[in-house]
């Protein structure tokens, strides 16, 4: 245990432990690929929300707008015929 602390390292030449590294690295490669296309959907899906919930909020706007018109009408018409 003293010769490892003093030599401060081991090299170790095996050809199969290098092969396995090599192949872990070639997936964690493939996965950040993966992750980076499923964040572009992601935002592209984002973005279509946000956009139909801007639209629905001026919808629901435009109906309240025209809701509160009518009823003023209505309120103007039973001043005017008293009913």
């Amino acid at each position: 245990m003293e010769i490892f602390r003093l030599m401060g390292s081991v090299f170790i030449d095996d050809k199969d432990a290098q092969k396995g590294l090599d192949n872990i690295d070639d997936k964690g490669k493939k996965t950040e690929s993966k992750f980076k296309k499923a964040s572009k959907g992601i935002a592209i899906g984002a973005a279509a929300i946000g956009t139909a919930a801007i639209a629905a909020g001026g919808a629901v706007l435009g109906l309240a707008t025209k809701a509160g018109d009518y009823s003023d009408r209505i309120l103007d018409l039973n001043s005017i015929t008293g009913m």
